[in-house]
């Protein structure tokens, strides 16, 4: 049996297993730098928002929209950010798909994640306008990322619902 020592060719910087052509280190730094790309592109990044004010767990923390609807409802925003956060809704509603919540038995661990994808962003941004209003109103919001989600238990082409009782 050979070491990898005895294949390496000290002159021309090649391994060369038995039978086999010449690899230069180059050309192995290539792959291995190929490769990891491939795997960090395939590595998918989720996002999540929590209102941290009012749960110490995370997956029972009101979401965004809940909170939003709420304060409008206590009459505890005002009139512009009452309009505006009505146009976001609509616009979320002409476009991001629900997901089937009320339709499944999913567990309470479930919770919804955007995908960190060029299709997601829109969704997203008008998710940082809900929340500018939040903070606008003294709510403290906090963004969550992780490559992680939990088990998905739903997916589109925006987001995913994923169980874990981590978020």
């Amino acid at each position: 049996m050979e070491r990898i020592a005895d294949l390496v060719d000290s002159h021309s910087l090649a391994i060369q297993p038995p039978g086999k052509t010449a690899v230069g280190i180059s050309d192995l730094a290539d792959m291995l730098t190929g490769l990891t790309n491939t795997v960090l592109q395939k590595m998918a990044r989720y996002i999540r928002f929590i209102v941290r004010s009012d749960h110490q767990s995370r997956t029972r923390c009101t979401g965004v929209v809940a909170s939003l609807r709420i304060l409008g409802e206590e009459g505890r925003l005002p009139d512009y950010h009452v309009e505006y956060s009505q146009q976001l809704f609509a616009k979320l509603n002409a476009g991001l798909p629900c997901p089937p919540f009320g339709e499944r038995r999913w567990s309470t661990d479930c919770v919804s994640w955007f995908k960190d994808t060029a299709p997601a962003q829109e969704w997203i941004s008008v998710f940082r306008d809900l929340i500018a209003i939040l903070e606008d109103s003294d709510i403290d919001v906090g963004t969550l990322v992780t490559d992680r989600p939990g088990m998905i238990v739903y997916e589109d082409d925006f987001q995913v619902v994923a169980q874990s009782q981590k978020y």
